[in-house]
C-alpha cells in the first residue's frame, strides 16, 4: 500500500445517495489503495464510485463519472458479455466472482467482484481490479522451469526438508526408478536408494539448510545398483516452504575409470613405498654415524637426499589417502571430542615447526566444552595440513592467528596467515588435487598439492565445510565449520567407516 496523501480532494466528492461510499474515512482508505475499485449498479451497470487508482488509470476526474456505465470503460466487452460475467452474482449462485482480462495495452488484470446489499435496499457490485503482470511473469517463469526439469535427461527429485517426502519427479527419474505406474507421491527419498542413512543425511545437509554452503554432493547407488552422483540444493517452493532439489547423474563409466586409476595408483605407490623406506632407513643410519664417521663435506648432500626422500614419502602417503577417499574405504573412528581443546593441542604440536620457520603461532579466544562427534586423529590431520600450509606461505618474522567461535549448532575454526595471499582466480580450485595458487609455489615452498584436498574431504566427511578467503597481499584465511553434538548423539560410533567423497544417500 502506497501513501497517496497528495490525492486531489475532488475524488472525495461522490454521489450523496451512495451509502456504500459516503463515509469520509472509508473513501480515504480506498483512495490510498493501489488496486482499482469500481462500485456500480448491477441492474443499470451505472458507475457510482471510482477510487483514485481507477480514475488515474482512465484519466478521469470525479466529475467524469456521472452517467457513465461499465460499457464506457470496458471497450472490449459488450453489455451482454458484462452481464454474463456478473449473472451468477446477481442471481445469488456465487458470493464472489473472479475474472481475468487483458487491457488494450496488453496489461493483464484480475477482477474480483462481490455483490453487496445496502441498508436502503439498493444493491451494488464492488469490483477490485489488480494488475497481475508480475504474477503472470512468475507463472510463465515457473512453467518454463517445470518444462526444463521435465525435459532434462538427468533424474531430478524435489522433496520436503522435514519428512523427506517426494513432491516432484521428472520423467527421467520416474523411468530410472520404474515408477511409471506407481503412486510415488506417497514415497520418501529413502525409497530410491538401497543405502539410505537418515542420520548421515541429516548431518551432511545441516550446513546446507543453515545457508553455510550452496550445495552438497553425494554418491549413491539406486535400487538397481547403478551408481549416481547427486548434487543437492535447497530451493523455495511456490508455498514459500524450503525444499531439497536433487539432480543425479549416472557415473558408471566414471566409476570404472576411477577404479582402474586407483588400482594403478595403489600399485605404483606401494611399489615405490617399499624401496623408498629402505633408502630412508639407509640414509638415517649413515647420518647417525652408526656405520662410521661421515665426512663433513658429505653432510649437505645427505641432508638434501633425506629431505627429498621425506618429501617423496609424504607425496606417496597423500596419494594413498586420496585414493582411499575416492574409493570410499577411508576408516574413521568417531567419538565425542572437545574441539576447542583439540585445536589448542594441535597448535602446540605445530609450534616447533613454526619456530624453525621464524613464524609466531598466536592463539585467540578458544571456547571450552564445545563437543562434537569426530575422528580426533583425522581432525588433527586437518589442523596439521592447514597450519603447515600457513607456515609455508608466511614470511620470516610473520604470525599466524588461530581462533574458534562456538554457535548454537556448530563451531568454526579460523586459521589466518599474513603472507602473499591467494589470487582470486585460484580460490575456486584451491581445494582440487595437485593444486597450489602458483605452480612455482610447489617448488619454492614444498608440499604435494594434495594437503588442502585431503583436509576438505575429511571435514566434509564430518558434515562440515572448509572454505578459503583471501585478498592478494593481505594473507589468507581458512575456516572450517563442524556441527556440534546434540542431545542423543552417540559418544562413540565404534570406529565405523563413514565414507566421504562417495557418501551413500
Amino acid at each position: 500500500m502506497t501513501d497517496r496523501t497528495g490525492a486531489r480532494q475532488s475524488s472525495r466528492e461522490i454521489s450523496p445517495d451512495d451509502e456504500l461510499t459516503q463515509n469520509f474515512e472509508f473513501r480515504s482508505a480506498l483512495d490510498l489503495m493501489l488496486a482499482q475499485i469500481y462500485v456500480f449498479d448491477p441492474d443499470s451497470l451505472e458507475i457510482t464510485y471510482l477510487n483514485r487508482s481507477a480514475l488515474d488509470r482512465l484519466g478521469w476526474e470525479v466529475s467524469d463519472i456521472a452517467g457513465k456505465t461499465l460499457v464506457d470503460v470496458a471497450r472490449k466487452m459488450s453489455e451482454c458479455e458484462i452481464r454474463a460475467h456478473i449473472r451468477d452474482l446477481v442471481e445469488g449462485r456465487e458470493r464472489e466472482k473472479t475474472v481475468e482480462i487483458i487491457a488494450d495495452d496488453g496489461t493483464p488484470f484480475e477482477i474480483i467482484g462481490q455483490l453487496l446489499d445496502l441498508p436502503d435496499g439498493a444493491r451494488r457490485i464492488v469490483a477490485v481490479i489488480r494488475d497481475i503482470s508480475a504474477r503472470k511473469a512468475a507463472e510463465r517463469e515457473m512453467e518454463n522451469f517445470r518444462t526444463l526439469l521435465a525435459r532434462a535427461k538427468d533424474p531430478i527429485l524435489i522433496f520436503r526438508t522435514d519428512d523427506l517426502r517426494l513432491t516432484y519427479l521428472n520423467d527421467a527419474a520416474i523411468r530410472q526408478f520404474g515408477w511409471q505406474n506407481v503412486r510415488w507421491q506417497d514415497k520418501t527419498v529413502a525409497d530410491v536408494s538401497g543405502f539410505f542413512d537418515p542420520e548421515q543425511f541429516r548431518m551432511r545437509t545441516r550446513p546446507l539448510l543453515a545457508g553455510r554452503c550452496d550445495s552438497v554432493r553425494f554418491e549413491a547407488e539406486d535400487l538397481n545398483g547403478i551408481p549416481y552422483e547427486t548434487v543437492l540444493q535447497v530451493i523455495r517452493a511456490e508455498s514459500n516452504e524450503l525444499r531439497f532439489m536433487a539432480v543425479s547423474r549416472d557415473i558408471s563409466d566414471r566409476r570404472e575409470i576411477e577404479k582402474r586409476k586407483n588400482a594403478f595408483l595403489s600399485t605404483v605407490t606401494h611399489e615405490l613405498r617399499t624401496p623408498l623406506t629402505t633408502i630412508k632407513g639407509a640414509l638415517d643410519l649413515i647420518e647417525s654415524g652408526t656405520l662410521g664417521r661421515v665426512d663433513d663435506t658429505f653432510r649437505p648432500m645427505l641432508e638434501l637426499a633425506r629431505k627429498s626422500s621425506d618429501r617423496l614419502m609424504a607425496l606417496i602417503n597423500d596419494i594413498l589417502d586420496i585414493q582411499r577417499f575416492e574409493s570410499g574405504n577411508t576408516p574413521f573412528d568417531f567419538m565425542s571430542v572437545d574441539i576447542g581443546q583439540l585445536v589448542v593441542d594441535s597448535v602446540e604440536t605445530m609450534r616447533a615447526q613454526a619456530d624453525r620457520a621464524d613464524v609466531s603461532l598466536c592463539l585467540g579466544k578458544i571456547p571450552e566444552g564445545c563437543m562434537a562427534i569426530v575422528d580426533p586423529g583425522r581432525l588433527n590431520q586437518v589442523m596439521e595440513k592447514l597450519l603447515s600450509n600457513a607456515i609455508a606461505f608466511s614470511e620470516k618474522g610473520g604470525r599466524i592467528d588461530v581462533s574458534a567461535t562456538c554457535h548454537d549448532d556448530d563451531l568454526t575454526v579460523a586459521i589466518r596467515d599474513f603472507g602473499a595471499g591467494i589470487p582470486q582466480e585460484a580460490l575456486d580450485c584451491i581445494f582440487d588435487s595437485f593444486t597450489q595458487a602458483d605452480a612455482s609455489d610447489t617448488r619454492q615452498k614444498g608440499g604435494t598439492g594434495l594437503g588442502l584436498a585431503i583436509a576438505r574431504r575429511i571435514i566434509e566427511s564430518h558434515g562440515g565445510t572448509l572454505k578459503a578467503e583471501s585478498r592478494p597481499g593481505e594473507g589468507a584465511t581458512f575456516r572450517f565449520t563442524l556441527p556440534l553434538a546434540r542431545e542423543g548423539d552417540q559418544d562413540d560410533t565404534g570406529g565405523s567407516d563413514v565414507p566421504s567423497h562417495g557418501d551413500h544417500l
